[in-house]
């Protein structure tokens, strides 16, 4: 974790907001995505790791170009956000269909 000093003329919301985005900013891509989905209350991390493995990817390792293109574009949004109810619903075979759907 990357360690800043915040001057103490911001305001203390404005600061904490502004420590806390930037923390989150240093983290690899990977640990940012689950960082946001935990503060959503969803648990994507499965799902992340299930998509890299059909991909060929390392999602711990991945850049943010391939979470743009193949997690959060256009192609397959629809897809994630399946499998991702599929999941919170615990219905494996949907899930495991809708990221066989996911395209690389």
């Amino acid at each position: 974790m990357k360690l800043i000093k915040i001057s103490t003329t911001f305001l203390p919301g404005v600061a904490l907001a502004l420590l806390s985005s930037t923390t989150i900013a240093s983290q690899p891509p990977f640990e940012t995505i689950i960082a946001g989905a935990n503060l959503g209350g969803g648990n994507i991390e499965p799902l992340l790791i299930d998509v890299g493995e059909k991909c060929g990817v390392d999602p711990r390792k991945a850049e943010m170009p391939w979470f743009n293109r193949v997690i959060f574009g256009n192609l397959n949004s629809a897809k994630v956000q399946e499998a991702t109810q599929a999941q919170a619903e615990g219905n494996r075979e949907r899930y495991e269909a809708a990221i066989a759907s996911i395209s690389c």
